[in-house]
């Protein structure tokens, strides 16, 4: 179809719904000719929503300009080729060459956005806690470039429900704690499925220090990342969770603990594993 416009400079735009196959795909991408650097973890987050059945018509297009150039759309193209799954997408051809620079230039949607609009409270603090969670069960909670689409997000946060309440608790205790509030809610909600109570006391100890003996492994880990905000030395994903187990763990079993370590020294300096909390 032909979209109508007054202008002489949009006559030749159209647009269209189709079937992009892993074949029509390779063929446009061979017209894809100075654009941005392909980000594969974005390939690959799409490629994961497409091949098991995410992936969601919207009005985002794959676009020509009027010399049959790709202007944008490449990553969803590269995503039909490595999931192999025919999807139907918007496609338009006929652009100015000059709009694609002025493509993508507006306020993405985030996973938190997708969980506000479902009525999520805390979308952001519930949104990277998810982000935390899937890197842990895919095995990859040191690779900070770990990427996960919106659609997975929306779908681990369905799976674990517990997570919301658990952003209301980081939402009260993790400014006190020096700890982002994502790590304090995705550990409080693995902690609680130990023992609530504990779990509860475990951050509210953390934030408050209050009653707190010499020893106690709260101290030690608050002290680690206070030493760590003051340094601007940001600790990984990994290094959080160790922390944060080891002291839940040691205070569980009631050892003492006053220095807490994040790097093993006989372990080339490597980050020191993450124990499983019990």
């Amino acid at each position: 179809m032909t979209i109508a416009e007054n202008t002489p400079a949009t006559e030749k735009v159209t647009s269209s719904v189709t079937l992009v196959t892993p074949d029509t795909a390779e063929r446009w991408l061979s017209k894809n000719h100075n654009n941005r650097n392909v980000k594969r973890a974005v390939v690959n987050a799409y490629a994961r929503d497409m091949a098991s059945g995410r992936w969601q018509i919207t009005g985002e297009a794959i676009k020509f300009d009027c010399h049959g150039t790709l202007i944008d759309g490449q990553h969803r193209l590269h995503a039909v080729v490595a999931s192999n799954t025919p999807v139907t997408m918007f496609v338009i051809r006929g652009l100015a060459g000059e709009a694609k620079a002025v493509m993508d230039t507006g306020a993405k949607r985030t996973a938190a956005d997708a969980l506000t609009f479902s009525g999520t409270k805390r979308a952001s603090t519930v949104a990277a806690a998810a982000r935390i969670g899937m890197a842990v069960e895919c095995g990859r909670v040191r690779d900070r470039a770990f990427s996960a689409s919106n659609s997975e997000v929306v779908d681990w946060v369905d799976m674990n429900p517990d997570i919301v309440e658990a952003a209301e608790i980081a939402g009260k205790y993790a400014r006190s704690t020096d700890c982002k509030p994502a790590m304090v809610a995705y550990t409080f909600m693995m902690l609680a499925r130990i023992d609530y109570e504990d779990a509860l006391a475990f951050w509210a100890a953390a934030s408050e220090k209050i009653g707190l003996r010499d020893g106690d492994p709260v101290i030690a880990m608050t002290n680690r990342f206070a030493e760590s905000r003051r340094n601007r030395s940001p600790l990984g994903n990994d290094a959080l969770l160790s922390l944060i187990y080891r002291a839940w763990n040691y205070r569980r079993s009631g050892r003492q603990w006053k220095v807490a370590k994040v790097k093993s020294p006989g372990d080339g300096d490597g980050i020191i594993p993450i124990p499983e909390p019990r």
